[in-house]
């Protein structure tokens, strides 16, 4: 997958239109946000805690809507879905893997694009 393809500011553009100064809040908040959710899903899963990834990774799809990272729509609804229902469990690790290996891609490519640290 190209790194250009990992995600774009369609969603949030139609939205808020090109209020520049509100894009880059959103991404602020994205960028701050995101690895502490991911943080507390991994902690979910190794702690076997599924209400807490349940929570979470709710939490988190609406970022991955926003930021139309495609690649994780319907995994990110698959995590919530397995952890909400406590079933195919055996999934979750390969599952949130995925999640944290793509969304560190995102963030490192959003922190790349819009010059931040």
């Amino acid at each position: 997958m190209d790194s250009e393809e990992l995600y774009n500011l369609t969603n949030i553009e139609a939205f808020v239109g090109n209020n520049k100064k509100i894009i880059d809040n959103i991404i602020d908040i994205f960028l701050n946000n995101t690895p502490e959710m991911l943080s507390i899903i991994n902690k979910g899963l190794k702690e076997k805690d599924y209400n807490k990834i349940s929570f979470y990774s709710h939490k988190l799809k609406s970022s991955i809507d926003s930021f139309s990272i495609n690649e994780l729509t319907s995994e990110i609804r698959l995590i919530e879905n397995f952890s909400k229902e406590k079933s195919n469990l055996e999934e979750l690790p390969q599952l949130i893997n995925n999640l944290n290996v793509i969304m560190n891609r995102v963030i490192q490519k959003v922190k790349d694009d819009f010059h931040k640290a």
